[in-house]
């Protein structure tokens, strides 16, 4: 199981444990979904912590409008994937 914990406030967050053993696809979706994270925020400029190991990540900035929209997009693209794959993955936002 994934857990993912996303905060929408100040600082803006993503914290990741675990592994989606057992799911190919929402073990790839999980990553997808980091790695597009990460890449969006240094596409546009946003200075950010990351810390990306095998079944631990944590990607974290101040908010500003340009990260908070990245956030926005990736944390639906998580809550469907919960959706869709609930046994593999969990997820849980604060706004």
């Amino acid at each position: 199981m994934t857990r993912v914990a996303i905060s929408l406030t100040d600082p803006l967050a993503l914290r990741a444990e675990g592994h989606a053993t057992g799911s190919p696809e929402a073990c790839a979706a999980v990553s997808t979904l980091v790695y597009t994270l990460d890449g969006a925020l240094d596409d546009k400029g946003v200075r950010h912590e990351r810390s990306i190991t095998p079944g631990s990540v944590l990607i974290s900035c101040r908010r500003c409008d340009a990260a908070a929209a990245v956030f926005d997009v990736v944390a639906s693209g998580f809550l469907l994937l919960a959706r869709d794959f609930g046994a593999y993955v969990s997820v849980q936002i604060e706004k």
